[in-house]
Formats: C-alpha cells, structure tokens, sequence
C-alpha cells in the first residue's frame, strides 16, 4: 500500500509542474497580448489625433479657399498655425516695399510688439535662402530683446518675384509655455511644409484673381466712361459688347445692337465693300486705323475714325475684332472748311507778293527819278542857292532816301519769308570790314571799330540774309552814338560754343530804355519820335535769324550803351544746288 502511495505522488507533482509552466506561458502570452493592445490603443489615439489634424486642415483649407477677400484669408493663417501646429501663438507677416500688414493670434499686444518682434525676424533671416520650415536658434533668440519671451519660434518664408511680397508663416511658444507644447517631429514638420506651400499657392491664386477683377473692373469702367465708342463682334461680325459712348455717336440703344451684325446697322452698299477688306486685315491678325462713313440712327451720314484690331481666342484663333470708334465729322468739315480758307489764302498771298513787287517797282522808279533830280539841282545850284533851300533840298532828300529804304525793307521782308536759304562758305572778317567800310562815312563823329574773330575766318551761311541781320545792327550802333562824347566805339566779337556761333555787338550810344527792351524787335516799333529810320530794322533782323534757325538777345542801359548777341548753330545738314557749285541748299538742325 505505501508503494502504490509514492507513484501517485511523483505522478501528481510531475502534472503540477507541468500546469505551472504552462501557466507561465499563458501569464506571457496574456503579458504579451496586454501590450500588443496598449500599442494598438496608442495606436489608434495617434491616428485619431492625425486624422482629427488633417481634417482640421481639410477645413481651413476649404476656409482659405472659400474666404470671401484677402483679409479674411491672413486672418484664418494665424488661427490655423495655433490650432493645428505646436504653437501657444502665431504671426502672419505680408510685406512689400509699400506696407507691412502684421495678423497674429495668442499675442497680447500690452506684452508683446508683433512689429518688433517681426523686425528682430526679418533681421534674423535675412540672409536665410531656405525653402523649408525651420527653427531660430536659441543664439538667435537671445540675440534680440524682442525675442528674449520666446522658447521657441517657428518660420516658414516665401518670396513672390511677380507680385513683389514677402510672405512669413510664425508659430511661437513662450518660455512659460514651453512644456505645454511640444516641438514638431519630422511629420509634423513635412505637414507643416505642404500647409504652407498650399497657402502659398492659394494667397497666390487669390491675389491675381483679385487684381483680375479689380483690373477687370477698372477697365469696365474706363470703357463705359470714355468718348470713344467701343464695339466688339464676333466673326460673322455679330454685335456682343459696344459702350454708352457708342450708343451715343451712332444713336441706336444697346438692345438695339447686341446679337446684330454691324455691317446691317450701320454701313451702306459702299461701306460694306470697304469693310470686307478691313475684314481680311483682322483674319491676318493685322490691326489698322481707317476712316468711314457710317449711317446712324437718323438716316444722317457720319464720317468715324477707327482703329481696329483683331480679338483672338484662347488657342490664338481670331474670333473677332474690338474697335474703337470716334465720330469726326465736325473735324472733317473743318478740315475741308480750312483747306478752302488756305487755297483763298494762297491767293490772297500770291496776290498780295504780286502787288507788293508792283507796287514797290512803281513807287521806286519815280522815286528815284527824285534822287536825282534833287541831286542835279544842289549839284547846280551850290553857290547860287540860298541857305534855307539848301536845307530844304537836304529834308527832301533825306525823305525821299528813308521812304526808300522802307520799300526796300518791306521787299526784303516779303522775300526773306519765301525763298529758300543760300547757304555758301563766308569769309566772315571780310564781311564786318566791308561793312565797316560802308558805315563809317555816317556820322560825322569819328567811331573806333573794334573786332574779335577768336582764329575764326570761314562760317556756313546765307550770306545775304546775315550781312543783313549784322548791317542793321551794327547800322543802329553808329546811328545811336552819344552826342558829347570823344571816344564812341562799336565791338564787333564771334566765338565757338559747343554746336553754336555767338556773336556780339556792343556799342557806348545812348542806350535803349529798360521798358522798351521787349518791343524793339516788333514790326514798325519806335522806342522814341527822335528815332532814326522805319521801325522795321529789328523786326527783320529777328525774322531774318528765325529763317536761319539762331537766335537774338539785348542788354542795354541808358547813357552807358547796348549789346545784341546772336546765336547760330554750327552743325548743318547740306543738300548741294543743281547748277551752283558755289552755294549750297540747307535745312539748318
């Protein structure tokens, strides 16, 4: 009996054990299971957390899309950044060189300046050419006392070349803060970094459809206000789009002319033969500006200028054209009314030089037949005549010589006006002596003539029209001469100035009144009843150098003398005269 015992016993401990260590095995499984499920939990807490923030970016990405204008879209940015990323605080910053807008969200502005706080960023990153999400340092962090509350600041940062802006995404995290949040992992950054290339490419987007629409309705409302008449039709020349200006140059209603073809409307027979051609101009996508006549509401017959180009559809096809209109009628019966009024002005002109050279040839011939016959009576007559006839000879004589002169300026003046310049090579120091010559005989007081050539000897010319300008100036000087005075002089002076001659004539006379500087060169102007001559000297000496592209100018003072300067341009374009090989045509630059 006590064997049997033993067996059962070694038998039973051998099952103990084994139950136990199959226990053991079960106890890890369950261990095992229980962590399994755990990492299955924390699992599915971080995808419900992923997915809870993707569809929070779902909705502000729908939010940013749908956001009504620009304003409402920063605005979302900064909101987004706080609830999504690992940020107590966040900063949107668009700059451009006009302004700088500054959104955030979590600052409160008694503790913080986002200003300042922007500046000591933008400082920080200025030389930072990365395209990616990244962290200031803590080294740049402490670098500036705007920045000194932070813990952490996050940036992303885009440069926009077209539209010329500065766009920077900040999330920040105070130091009192900082254990509340925590700092993106490599995920959470990558999410980061597609969330701001997606608001970047809609802020883009929104920004030109704005300028579009706001560009768009600039225009309308340039096209509706303007006074030109704006059409667009189709291929077939159907009516889609015309302006108030057109409703109102060619009468019809904009009811009147949608969905009509212009040709029926507006053109007769004759004008839609000429418009076919204007037609195969736009399907070479030619553009041209062409006059018309037009017939408008009221039957009457309007001429219009218009410029027209081809319109051209998405693929570059021409599907159209867009034109503007202007009526010029009134223009044009102006015009044919001023072409009239020049051709009876040309006449007028033509019969006026031919009454002027008649006249002059028959007032001159008796004229001088009076010269001469006064000449041979005091010739004759010398030592018999008494005192009183010779003085009365002598106003003869001087009258019938001034009315001479006159005829002979006003010819001069009726010519310089028309014939054209005979430009010829002027030996310029032979010119001043001759002239010298033949006015130093004039006054009975001894004059010094005084010259200054400055190595100059030859200019380009016309030879007539300055010995004139410079005889009746240097004329003028010797007139005007003080009476009580020794020494009387005239200063001839020409010198080089870049593309110009100046040349200056001065004198010691009498002077000219600092009232009357203005008004001598005007036709028939006497500064005083005691002046010598007709009054036309200056006048043509003035329009004499306009002939000849230069220019006059006076400075003058009572009882110490006057000086005229004249500038004339050096550089010339030369056309050579048929049969002259002495003179040249020119058109003075």
């Amino acid at each position: 009996m006590n064997s049997i015992k033993l067996v059962n016993e070694e038998y039973f401990d051998d099952k103990y054990t084994l139950l136990q260590n199959e226990n053991f095995k079960l106890q890890e499984k369950l261990k095992k299971y229980n962590n399994i499920q755990q990492d299955l939990i924390a699992a599915n807490y971080l995808i419900d957390k992923q997915l809870d923030t993707y569809k929070k970016l779902n909705y502000y990405i729908k939010s940013f899309i749908e956001s009504k204008n620009i304003k409402d879209f920063k605005s979302l940015i900064t909101q987004a950044v706080v609830d999504i990323f690992s940020s107590e605080s966040s900063m949107v910053v668009f700059s451009n060189q006009d302004e700088l807008s500054i959104y955030t969200e979590g600052l409160k502005k008694e503790e913080y300046s986002s200003r300042n706080i922007f500046k000591a960023i933008e400082k920080t990153t200025l030389n930072i050419s990365e395209k990616k999400p990244f962290y200031l340092s803590e080294k740049d962090i402490n670098d500036h006392t705007a920045l000194e509350k932070f813990q952490r600041i996050l940036l992303r940062k885009f440069e926009s070349k077209e539209e010329d802006f500065q766009f920077f995404i900040i999330g920040m995290v105070s130091k009192k803060m900082e254990f509340c949040y925590d700092k993106l992992n490599f995920e959470a950054l990558l999410m980061f970094d597609n969330f701001s290339e997606q608001l970047f490419s809609i802020l883009n987007s929104r920004i030109y459809k704005e300028n579009l629409i706001s560009e768009k309705e600039k225009y309308k409302g340039i096209i509706a206000n303007m006074h030109l008449g704006l059409l667009e039709v189709d291929d077939n020349e159907m009516i889609h789009l015309v302006n108030q200006s057109f409703c109102y140059i060619s009468g019809y209603t904009e009811e009147e002319l949608i969905g009509k073809r212009a040709f029926d409307i507006l053109l007769d027979d004759k004008g839609r033969l000429a418009m076919k051609k204007i037609i195969s101009l736009r399907n070479k996508k030619q553009s041209s500006i062409y006059e018309t006549e037009i017939i408008n509401k009221k039957g009457e017959k309007r001429t219009w200028l218009i410029s027209g180009a081809p319109n051209f559809g998405i693929k570059g096809e021409p599907v159209g054209s867009i034109g503007i209109h202007l009526d010029i009628t009134n223009q044009k019966n102006l015009e044919k009314n001023l072409i009239k009024s020049n051709n009876q002005l040309k006449k007028i002109n033509t019969e006026l030089d031919t009454f002027v050279y008649r006249i002059s040839h028959d007032l001159r011939t008796p004229l001088l037949s009076m010269m001469g016959l006064i000449d041979l009576i005091q010739d004759g007559n010398d030592d018999t005549m008494s005192d009183s006839n010779k003085d009365y000879f002598n106003l003869m004589s001087e009258s019938v010589n001034r009315l001479d002169k006159t005829i002979q300026e006003i010819l001069y003046y009726s010519r310089n006006s028309k014939l054209d310049l005979q430009i010829e090579s002027i030996d310029i120091q032979k010119l001043i002596y001759n002239i010298y010559d033949d006015l130093k005989y004039v006054s009975k007081k001894r004059i010094t003539f005084e010259t200054n050539f400055n190595e100059i000897h030859f200019i380009n010319s016309d030879k007539v029209r300055l010995e004139t300008v410079l005889k009746n100036i240097i004329s003028n000087s010797v007139k005007y001469l003080k009476p009580n005075i020794d020494k009387s002089f005239v200063k001839f002076a020409i010198a080089k100035e870049k593309s110009k001659y100046i040349i200056t004539i001065t004198d010691n006379g009498i002077g000219i009144e600092k009232e009357n500087l203005d008004k001598i060169f005007n036709m028939f102007y006497r500064a005083t009843s005691n002046a010598f001559g007709t009054g036309l000297g200056l006048f043509i000496v003035k329009e004499t150098l306009g002939k000849l592209k230069g220019k006059i100018s006076v400075n003058s003072e009572i009882n110490v003398g006057t000086k005229f300067i004249i500038t004339l341009p050096i550089k010339q374009t030369i056309t050579p005269l048929k049969n002259n090989e002495n003179k040249i045509k020119i058109s003075v630059d």
